[in-house]
């Protein structure tokens, strides 16, 4: 007579705690940037949700050969995942934690389907994988039996690196969108308003703001002249997405009526060509 067992099957238990630890991994800012986060997310869009819908169809050991599961765990998973994404952008949009939650809930379910489905049949006839042999199983369904299973076997290999590589290389390389760089003037007060009366002989101060967005340092110049004479001068060197703002000091030297203040942004030493140009029209008086 032959028996059921009601064991969770150890392959599934093993993603189950496989998708529990990446959620904890991908949301953490401890992991950001870390190699450890692609390792432990690949799988869980690559193959997890391809794999456990194959185990949901075919519960039985002999309704496929173990290439075959991993090759349409594979090919389900790529469809699988952009599907859940577009339905989720109707709703949340497409942001990192409610795609991980969805995965997470779809791949959860899945699991419980599978688990019922194989529980249906005989421990003989259902599907498993025993970790004490799971080197000689694999090793004797991927061993060819003639030249066209070698070729298949190749193709699978070489399509499984290519995928893995692709996708890391996706989520290591920075997004890189358009570059600029901000060049603003605010008051001391934070606002976008200026004094437009300078006195001459007095100091007055101008507070100029850069932000660069240039995906690499920049050696950046801001001159301040008033009609063409320079007043003042200021370098720094910003790296990606940091921003500098501070008071730069200029003292009037003549008078002039309906006079241009020219603030002038020079980037990597090249101090002829100017980069941003903001003009302010001022009156220097005694």
């Amino acid at each position: 007579m032959r028996t059921t067992s009601n064991k969770v099957p150890v392959d599934l238990l093993i993603i189950l705690a496989w998708i529990m630890t990446a959620v904890f991994v991908i949301i953490d800012p401890m992991f950001d940037n870390s190699l450890i986060k692609v390792v432990i997310g690949i799988p869980m869009v690559l193959f997890i949700p391809g794999y456990v819908t194959i185990g949901a169809f075919f519960p039985k050991k002999d309704d496929l050969e173990i290439a075959g599961r991993i090759s349409l765990s594979l090919g389900l998973s790529i469809c699988i995942v952009p599907i859940l994404g577009i339905l989720l952008n109707f709703s949340f949009g497409i942001k990192v934690v409610p795609i991980l939650m969805t995965l997470f809930l779809y791949t959860t379910i899945l699991i419980f389907i599978t688990t019922y489905r194989r529980r249906q049949y005989p421990e003989d006839v259902q599907f498993s994988i025993q970790l004490n042999n799971i080197y000689s199983d694999i090793s004797n369904e991927f061993r060819p039996k003639n030249m066209t299973g070698v070729i298949s076997n190749v193709v699978l290999i070489l399509l499984i690196m290519l995928t893995v590589g692709t996708i890391y290389f996706t989520v290591t390389t920075p997004k890189i969108g358009e570059r600029f760089t901000e060049f603003y003037v605010l008051n001391s007060n934070g606002a976008t308003s200026y004094h437009t009366e300078l006195k001459v002989g007095s100091p007055e101060h101008i507070r100029v703001g850069i932000s660069n967005h240039e995906y690499t340092s920049i050696n950046y110049t801001v001159n301040i002249s008033l009609n063409k004479e320079l007043l003042a001068s200021k370098n720094m060197i910003l790296g990606n997405n940091q921003t500098w703002e501070d008071n730069i000091t200029i003292v009037p030297t003549r008078e002039i009526n309906n006079a241009r203040l020219e603030l002038l942004l020079f980037k990597d030493n090249n101090l002829i060509d100017p980069y941003r140009m903001l003009y302010l029209q001022v009156n220097s008086r005694k």
